[in-house]
């Protein structure tokens, strides 16, 4: 019984950790290729750079929305369905025909982007405890840096070898399938 228990959060929050990586990438999936944006939609790099802080400024607004939300739902729920619906924006962002559109998807991803991460958090609080929570905590912050550094260097990469919008396909595809997963 509580051993099984044990096994399955461990498993669980392994799950969460590989969700937190892939919402995190793509929360910095643009910062690397802010050039190519502004060369595509003919606006300036200043400018271009607004796909960042959409994203940012709507993670700051929606975070606190979460947490009511995911007492009422559960966290579990609310993780995952935010995680599979943050694949659709993601993807139209490699569709956007203009910045004002891009801008939109990018501040849309912003919006769900809270539902895995703020709640992960209450998530960790309520499956662990003492020593297992602090090791859950540090995974957790362990995965958020690592997303963020593979949503930079990834998305670099992917742009280089392809296109800036092949960026966005892969990583919908990768936020899709880690939320499946979880």
């Amino acid at each position: 019984g509580d051993l099984a228990f044990g096994a399955a959060v461990m498993v669980g929050e392994r799950l969460e950790r590989v969700a937190t990586v892939a919402v995190f990438a793509d929360m910095y999936i643009a910062q690397p290729i802010l050039p190519l944006l502004s060369r595509e939609y003919g606006i300036a790099p200043a400018t271009a750079g607004l796909s960042v802080s959409a994203v940012v400024i709507s993670v700051a607004l929606a975070s606190s929305l979460y947490g009511p939300v995911s007492d009422a739902l559960g966290r579990k729920p609310v993780m995952v369905v935010t995680a599979l619906v943050l694949a659709l924006p993601t993807f139209a962002c490699a569709l956007a025909p203009s910045f004002p559109l891009l801008l939109l998807f990018r501040a849309m991803q912003g919006v769900l982007i809270p539902g895995l991460t703020a709640v992960a958090v209450a998530y960790i609080g309520d499956a662990f405890a003492g020593a297992e929570l602090g090791a859950a905590v540090g995974g957790y912050i362990a995965a958020s840096v690592a997303g963020g550094l593979i949503g930079r260097v990834v998305s670099g990469l992917i742009a280089d070898l392809f296109t800036w919008h092949a960026a966005f396909v892969f990583f919908a595809g990768i936020t899709l399938i880690a939320a499946i997963v979880m």
